[in-house]
């Protein structure tokens, strides 16, 4: 109550992951959305190369996982590439994913850091509701591990201090990240 405030929604959640965490039987039973049911080919948004999604021209799937489907597209209109997250197939109707959507997209949006994305926009294009953000071309920290093995000391240094400092800005704004 102390934490949550006002907030139902986040209680509930709360609640409900003390309730998961204090349940021995979870392992047997299973939970009530399976990750096949997320993180099926594209979330359940098979959206192929060259399609639009409003104005949108997505170029290819990103990433996937439990949380959201993220695309590489070009928004037409500015000429720019961005990444589009949309929630996946399971919980895209849900109206509690599509808020929870929403409050990550206008709390991710007050953040500002050099190694924090922009998020530009958040879209409903028909159905599909979407948080739209920077794209910066790049490989992730685990593509860099398989590619080349460990990092020298050096280079975690740099990498850790990266994200030392993307956190502390996110924290400092009062933000913190579920995963």
């Amino acid at each position: 109550a102390e934490h949550c405030g006002d907030d139902d929604e986040i209680r509930r959640e709360v609640i409900g992951l003390l309730d998961a965490d204090r349940d021995d039987t979870f392992l047997e039973h299973g939970a009530r959305i399976q990750p096949v049911d997320l993180l099926d080919e594209a979330g359940g948004h098979p959206y192929a190369p060259g399609e639009v999604l409003g104005p949108y021209r997505i170029e290819r799937l990103l990433a996937r996982g439990g949380m959201g489907v993220l695309y590489v597209a070009i928004d037409d209109r500015l000429g720019r590439r961005v990444t589009l997250k949309v929630l996946p197939a399971a919980t895209a109707r849900d109206p509690r994913a599509r808020a929870r959507l929403q409050r990550e997209a206008r709390t991710a949006a007050l953040l500002r850091h050099p190694h924090i994305v922009s998020v530009h926009a958040l879209e409903e294009l028909g159905e599909v509701l979407a948080i739209v953000s920077e794209y910066i071309e790049g490989q992730t920290l685990a593509d860099e591990l398989r590619e080349h093995g460990p990092l020298s000391r050096e280079r975690w240094y740099d990498v850790a201090l990266t994200l030392g400092e993307a956190l502390a800005a996110a924290h400092a704004a009062h933000v913190i990240h579920r995963d």
